[in-house]
């Protein structure tokens, strides 16, 4: 799949894939069986006892009555309601989650192969809510959580590895009129989800679309950059800055709008360009007469999105940017000439 059909898988997601894995509850199951059975014998006989008496007990003091009934996660939330905003927090259980054996457990979710991160509160009052989410900022429905497994993704619209998240129903956020964002709803609590990075393989004009934005300053509030240059001794020194205004802004779209973005990869194992290589270690060769800027940018758009972590690289070729083709001397001029 390619940047263009991520980015229309995510934006209008067909009905066929709302349908839930069938196998998911049989894989988790016999990865539970396996780890089981590497306890010892005498351990599992005790275990065995102890759950026996403990049913036994249970039977005699519980009323079936009295069980919370469970909510039907089918329904699109109730008209003129109010969504509590509690982010859901990892479970980290090694005997149920579907982590990797190091990996950390960032509580994530995965729609057509793009990742999007779980927001913190301080990050969700970027977006202009505080305790709760309006029915009206709800669009349309992706799917259920279906819970994932290392080398396992399921088969479904939506996934995640945090058992926390399976069966939450995912939408996406209205408000920000893009597909960057995402509200996942379980039990009465909601969590938002975001994608934070610049799409791959996307142009600058696409990915501000994938976001909900004009490619310019009607959409742009404001582009924050950090410069950091390498000096002769191995010591560094960072500059900051911030493009607020229009002229500004506008004058950076209609350069970053005239780049090119690299094609996928023919090998997945091998991503990085050839170019880029070569440009490294021609720079490597002869660092002479080439002063070293790692750049980094970051776009904050008026709907509270975030395009973070954008790195250009002036020095390398005629110039490195993030997910583009080498760009020509010309635009290296002009965007380097942008950012004073």
């Amino acid at each position: 799949m390619n940047g263009i059909d991520i980015y229309t898988a995510v934006a209008g997601i067909d009905e066929a894939y709302l349908a839930d894995t069938e196998n998911m509850a049989e894989i988790k199951a016999e990865n539970l069986r396996t780890k089981k059975r590497q306890r010892s014998v005498m351990i599992g006989v005790c275990v065995c006892f102890l759950f026996i008496f403990g049913i036994v007990g249970a039977a005699k003091i519980i009323d079936p009555q009295k069980t919370e009934p469970k909510a039907n996660l089918t329904d699109p939330p109730a008209e003129g309601g109010q969504h509590r905003i509690l982010p859901f927090a990892a479970k980290n259980d090694p005997d149920a989650d579907a982590y990797g054996e190091d990996e950390i457990h960032q509580v994530r979710l995965s729609v057509q192969g793009i990742r999007y991160e779980q927001l913190s509160v301080e990050e969700i009052a970027q977006y202009g809510i505080s305790e709760s989410i309006p029915d009206s900022a709800f669009g349309a429905q992706i799917g259920t959580v279906v819970e994932s497994f290392p080398g396992q993704e399921p088969n479904a619209a939506v996934s995640s590895p945090e058992p926390s998240l399976a069966g939450a129903q995912v939408f996406f956020y209205g408000t920000a009129n893009g597909s960057a964002v995402l509200i996942a709803e379980k039990n009465g609590k909601c969590g938002l989800f975001a994608m934070l990075q610049w799409p791959a393989y996307l142009s600058f004009k696409e990915s501000c679309a994938f976001f909900g934005a004009e490619p310019s300053a009607e959409g742009i509030e404001s582009v924050a950059y950090t410069i950091q240059t390498e000096t002769e001794n191995n010591g560094g020194e960072a500059v900051t800055g911030t493009l607020t205004e229009t002229d500004e802004i506008n004058a950076l779209c209609a350069a970053l709008l005239q780049l090119t973005p690299e094609d996928p990869p023919e090998d997945e194992r091998a991503p990085t360009p050839k170019w880029y290589t070569e440009a490294w270690e021609a720079y490597k060769a002869n660092p002479e007469g080439r002063v070293r800027e790692d750049i980094t940018l970051e776009i904050r758009f008026y709907n509270g999105c975030r395009m973070k972590n954008i790195l250009y690289q002036p020095f390398l070729g005629s110039g490195y940017f993030d997910n583009m083709k080498a760009l020509t001397p010309e635009q290296n001029e002009t965007l380097r000439g942008l950012l004073k």
